[in-house]
């Protein structure tokens, strides 16, 4: 299954938009098609931070559903977790 997904970001000041289909898991689509779309947007992201270092974040949706909040706060989460490791460790 793919889902369109669009990121709408600032790079030197100048609004962009990237989008295009990508894969994602039909399972995890089924139980929670918002987080199912983001974990395939946060891979897209990840590209065009390659291509595009200092990028901010506008918006991002799939299938024209805003899932920009989750994004956001599913790369700070991950972000953090390589920085300061994971919250479960054993001590």
């Amino acid at each position: 299954m793919k889902v369109l997904i669009e990121v709408q970001y600032i790079h030197y000041n100048t609004n962009s938009l990237n989008q295009g289909s990508f894969p994602i898991n039909s399972f995890e689509y089924e139980i929670n098609p918002d987080q199912a779309a983001a974990v395939s947007a946060i891979r897209f992201i990840r590209e065009l931070k390659r291509e595009h270092p200092g990028m901010k974040i506008r918006k991002v949706s799939y299938n024209t559903i805003d899932i920009t909040k989750i994004v956001i706060d599913e790369i700070k989460r991950l972000d953090d977790e390589i920085i300061y490791g994971p919250d479960d460790l054993p001590f």
